[in-house]
């Protein structure tokens, strides 16, 4: 004899939560091969805040260990309305003002901190209704989602924009060098430094001079076919041999002012040769976040 059901079925509705380490881990330490490249991260950050000029700094300790990273910027800052809606949201999608070519699209830049060091003190200085507005606080690796800020209204003319300091470096004994990071943001800002002449980007005092590396350039618009999508090729001809260690390959792929794969052509037209290749497709792969499928995809352009 069947058993009858002893109540009625019922529905009912969960909210989804989430670890802390969704954002500290795979969203931040675990999201970037190298510090490099969080730190190029944090540059697109300043770089979309409208810096002029972008300062990585690395500073030593009596023993010649790295004590500290530090990113500093000219830009807007962030105001404290900007801190409590959108700051403290994973995820946030770009405000309705941005810039449709801003080089960070994803709502989570700010937390390849967590990459660089397990702590970072935050100092940023926006004008807010006529004041000029200061807030700082840290972010650590361990702790909860709690953010503690400070705030205080500074001098009117107190210059804007925002300073971040890492520390517990990560790759402090792992060849974290003033050579290796400006190697790493020359070949991620190529493209876009040359169609910013007036945007800076400098490591420990040097700017990263991107134009004075050109001797001549043309571009050539490629139309799109069945195998290939619609790009534009800036050949540029290098007043050097193209620096290996630097470019290791001539041909970049850059997606909203950022290089995101390379290619070495078999037939390079000179060793001062460098090609960019700038296309709307791996715009649209980068703000979906799917980068890695330019690797397999037969759209992206090949040469």
């Amino acid at each position: 004899m069947d058993k009858q059901p002893t109540s009625a079925p019922r529905s009912y509705k969960l909210a989804w939560s989430y670890e802390d380490r969704v954002a500290t881990q795979h969203l931040g330490s675990h999201k970037y091969s190298t510090s490099t490249r969080a730190i190029g991260e944090l540059v697109a950050n300043a770089l979309d805040a409208n810096a002029s000029l972008v300062d990585v700094e690395l500073i030593e300790n009596p023993l010649g260990g790295i004590e500290k990273v530090a990113i500093l910027d000219n830009g807007c800052g962030i105001t404290p309305a900007d801190l409590k809606k959108r700051f403290v949201v994973v995820g946030v999608e770009p405000s309705l003002s941005s810039d449709s070519a801003r080089l960070g699209r994803l709502g989570v830049g700010r937390l390849a901190v967590h990459r660089i060091g397990t702590l970072s003190k935050w100092t940023t200085t926006a004008k807010v209704d006529g004041k000029c507005i200061q807030s700082t606080f840290t972010l650590r690796t361990d702790e909860g989602r709690k953010l503690e800020i400070q705030e205080t209204e500074v001098a009117l003319d107190s210059p804007t924009g925002t300073t971040i300091e890492v520390f517990n470096v990560l790759d402090a004994g792992k060849g974290l060098t003033a050579a290796r990071i400006s190697m790493d943001l020359l070949s991620q800002y190529c493209s876009f430094l040359l169609g910013h002449a007036n945007r800076k980007i400098r490591v420990c005092g040097e700017d990263l001079d991107v134009q004075g590396l050109i001797e001549s350039s043309e571009i050539e618009q490629i139309p799109s076919t069945d195998t290939i999508a619609e790009a534009t090729l800036n050949h540029l001809t290098l007043r050097r041999s193209v620096d290996q260690s630097k470019f290791p390959n001539q041909v970049l792929f850059s997606a909203k002012g950022r290089t995101v794969a390379s290619s070495q052509p078999e037939d390079a037209p000179s060793p001062q040769y460098l090609g960019i290749v700038e296309c709307p497709y791996l715009d649209s792969l980068v703000t979906s976040n799917r980068e890695l499928l330019m690797e397999m995809d037969w759209t992206c352009p090949r040469f």
